[in-house]
């Protein structure tokens, strides 16, 4: 049978209600999109939220492309948006892809797909965000994948106005003097599924009792580059970097768990696994768990430095250290192997230079790190001089260990 496809806007009250702040005209902003028996795509063209529903038949698919957010949700203390479709498509020029409200103690409970044996999970869900992919700030976002289902999640990390880590998924916020601390909990369950940002972590988990989980029936891809998306120009030889703390897996305090049937890649410009506090459990249960970080160095030398202002600023406080699995101040990070395949952790100085730090294994001051299955660890210039000799001059010896351990002073 042909699709019809369904061009809707939001309703003229909907619209309204997303104007108002105040909590007396807040408590029903909701959106009944239920389209069962309609036989329709639908596509949306504003930020949708706060609570409600969203239901299409099977074989249609859900496509949002805002200016804003794509989806807005919580707003309202345990507010609840359900969203059912097959596919789903979430664009956005401004915004984050899906964003859980601080207002009014938010809260909110967004749930794409259906948990239960006979419900309905998702097929495929495409997130490309101009901010973070998924800024759950404070509440529970799930998302229930089939086990063939592909999830991609990405974000072109350009600045928020609360942080510049614009990570692929964020959970949780630290206190500021504008919110105390808030508690996140992010659940993904897909097939195959990939995490990436331009600007930022793969995934990062903020807070104390915060969580992120990531669960594949087939595998994991995590990517994360901290490169300046404003003041970079690649095609041109100009690399500016954020000033952050970027990781494939960031854990600055609460839980990340991943895990996967097949392969787990985690691959970034600075740390694969940062565990700053907390834990960090990282499974694949019958394949390998490939970690490679490397610095942000181009070969030809910091072309950024011959830029002035925001360019030269930011190439003076770059970041220089490539660790492929990091772990401080206590917290902890398993890695496990399945039976059939391996730990492959890596780092790589694109560019010889002794101020990069290269730890392919860390922990430091009391983190632990615990690693089950066959594993090779690769330093790229271990034991190697990171310069040659100037005439008249020793040689400058590599900064570059395969595992290192930082005691308490």
């Amino acid at each position: 049978m042909k699709r019809k496809k369904l061009k809707a806007k939001l309703p003229l009250s909907l619209l309204i209600a997303c104007l108002v702040t105040s909590t007396a005209n807040a408590l029903s902003p909701n959106i009944d999109l239920d389209k069962s028996g309609e036989n329709t795509d639908l596509s949306l063209t504003e930020e949708i939220g706060y609570a409600g529903i969203i239901k299409l038949d099977p074989n249609h698919k859900l496509t949002i492309e805002s200016n804003g957010n794509g989806i807005y949700s919580g707003w309202n203390k345990d507010a609840k948006f359900d969203i059912i479709a097959d596919d789903i498509e979430i664009i956005t020029h401004s915004g984050n892809g899906i964003y859980m409200s601080l207002e009014n103690e938010g809260n909110g409970i967004l749930t794409i797909g259906e948990e239960a044996e006979t419900g309905r999970k998702i097929n495929n869900l495409t997130i490309n965000s101009h901010g973070q992919g998924i800024d759950n700030k404070n509440g529970s976002v799930t998302i229930y994948g089939s086990d063939e289902s592909k999830i991609s999640i990405h974000s072109d990390g350009y600045k928020g106005d609360y942080n510049e880590d614009q990570s692929a998924v964020n959970t949780g916020r630290l206190k500021d003097e504008y919110y105390p601390a808030k508690t996140g909990s992010t659940f993904i369950e897909g097939g195959t599924i990939e995490l990436s940002s331009d600007g930022g972590s793969g995934t990062l988990t903020r807070t104390e009792d915060s969580s992120t989980t990531i669960i594949a029936h087939n595998s994991i891809s995590i990517s994360s580059n901290h490169l300046h998306p404003e003041n970079s120009n690649p095609d041109n030889g100009i690399y500016v970097y954020k000033k952050i703390e970027n990781a494939g897996i960031n854990n600055i305090a609460g839980t990340t768990t991943v895990e996967a049937k097949n392969d787990i890649s985690i691959t970034s410009s600075q740390y694969g696994i940062l565990a700053q506090s907390g834990t960090v459990d990282v499974k694949s249960t019958a394949g390998s768990n490939i970690i490679r970080a490397f610095t942000a160095i181009t070969p030809e030398g910091d072309s950024a430095a011959a830029e002035e202002t925001a360019e030269e600023e930011a190439a003076e406080t770059e970041k220089r250290d490539a660790v492929a699995v990091y772990a401080k101040d206590n917290a902890v990070i398993n890695l496990t192997a399945g039976t059939d395949g391996v730990n492959y952790i890596a780092t790589e100085i694109a560019k010889k230079d002794s101020t990069a730090n290269e730890r392919t294994i860390w922990a430091q001051r009391g983190g632990k790190i615990n690693i089950k299955g066959q594993t090779f660890i690769i330093a790229s210039n271990a034991n190697t001089y990171t310069e040659d000799a100037i005439e008249g001059e020793e040689q400058v010896k590599g900064n570059a260990v395969g595992i290192a351990f930082h005691c308490r002073q």
